[in-house]
């Protein structure tokens, strides 16, 4: 294909065309840096929203059962029936309970969740010191590694908490004050967790919480496929009854969720115009060399080279243009990406990211539509020059020459 060799050729330039040959390679890196740019933008997008998500559903649950009532007694039934439901891994009962915790100096409120430790046995990956066991002991909490340094707390250390419910005095309610030992210390890598979660047993939540039946608000239920909520929830509303109502992990962070996607999205869109800005380069390219090759086009259309292959010709060259630009971008951006996740050279302050390191997930999907993307812009700032050349006159071409 004697059209490639051309194209591939004129490329490479003469000595006074080197002026735009130096265009060309503008045109390689503009689109090259565009590739690029998706690739790690949309790679620690995809990245932050998976490790989000792993977190939140670490700590917590991908199902929660209510009660319209508020509480539930007979929670151990209700467990029973929900684990006998096909997709279903684990459904227990929690107690929450807002709690205030008391220090010397200041005060920090703390989401208290009485659990049973054995139904929440992956907590235990969580917990950096101490042991979930811990929690069959008496007045026993397990608190979040931020809230232990600020309070200079450890394993052993006794910490006293205030929970609204409590006597009614002549000034009116009185809070309850408890004093509890510190069982573990849990680090989920969630500053909005580490600092205002704690768990104790559901007998020590109850105690503290002033409830005079051992019951709980909550049933939170685990599912062995994240993504297919829906379905499981239709099957525990149909075998608890109405008087309940279900919420996914999905619904309760909807606002933070659909935040990440738009902001991916917006990314996705203003990174695509590097890569036009850089393809109107190529299109310079392709008309200077156009005008530049002006008597050799003329020569090959009188030598029998029809106006197709003139098109051909500059279609190629601004294809290759468009390639090379691509698959450097392609591979700058999948090594500074791994780059970044193997050494995570960049922190983040996780009170405002809830994240300390910068996250990256490449996908192959994304990948592989950041190249179609790119050759496809290519391919089309490559038409008009290529048509233009097809459209020379070999007389108007020698002539001018």
């Amino acid at each position: 294909m004697y059209e490639l060799t051309i194209a591939w050729r004129n490329l490479r330039g003469k000595k006074r065309e080197k002026f735009i040959s130096f265009i060309g390679l503008i045109s390689v890196l503009g689109i090259a840096i565009g590739v690029a740019a998706l690739i790690i933008v949309l790679g620690v997008m995809k990245g932050f929203e998976t490790e989000l998500r792993s977190k939140i559903l670490g700590a917590t649950s991908h199902i929660v059962v209510s009660s319209y009532d508020g509480v539930m007694t007979e929670y151990p039934d209700l467990e029973r029936r929900i684990r006998a439901i096909d997709g279903v891994e684990s459904a227990s009962g929690v107690l929450h309970a807002s709690l205030m915790l008391m220090g010397q100096r200041n005060v920090s409120g703390v989401v208290a969740r009485g659990i049973d430790p054995e139904s929440h046995a992956h907590i235990a990956s969580y917990i950096v010191e101490g042991s979930l066991q811990n929690l069959h002991q008496p007045d026993s909490i397990i608190i979040g590694r931020q809230l232990a340094s600020k309070y200079h707390l450890d394993v052993g250390s006794v910490v006293t908490f205030l929970a609204p419910s409590g006597r009614i005095g002549p000034f009116g309610s009185v809070p309850k004050r408890k004093q509890m030992r510190v069982a573990g210390i849990l680090q989920t890598g969630m500053y909005e967790y580490d600092t205002s979660l704690a768990f104790a047993s559901i007998e020590t939540v109850s105690d503290i919480a002033g409830h005079r039946d051992l019951s709980v608000n909550t049933i939170e239920v685990r599912i062995r496929n994240i993504f297919n909520t829906e379905d499981a929830m239709a099957a525990i509303r149909e075998e608890i009854g109405p008087m309940y109502f279900t919420r996914d992990w999905t619904t309760m962070n909807a606002n933070l969720f659909s935040a990440l996607k738009l902001e991916r999205v917006s990314m996705f869109l203003i990174l695509c115009v590097i890569i036009i800005v850089a393809s109107f380069n190529i299109i310079s390219t392709l008309v200077m060399m156009v005008m530049e090759k002006t008597r050799e086009i003329g020569i090959l259309m009188s030598m029998g080279a029809t106006r197709r292959s003139i098109s051909r010709i500059f279609f190629l060259q601004g294809i290759l243009l468009g390639i090379a630009g691509t698959i450097l971008g392609t591979i700058s951006g999948i090594v500074l990406s791994l780059l970044l996740k193997r050494y995570q050279f960049v922190k983040l302050p996780p009170d405002v990211y809830m994240l300390d390191t910068v996250p990256v997930q490449l996908e192959p999907v994304i990948i592989l539509t950041i190249i179609a993307l790119s050759i496809l812009i290519s391919i089309l700032s490559t038409l008009y020059p290529a048509r233009q050349a097809g459209k020379l006159s070999p007389v108007e071409a020698l002539r001018n020459d």
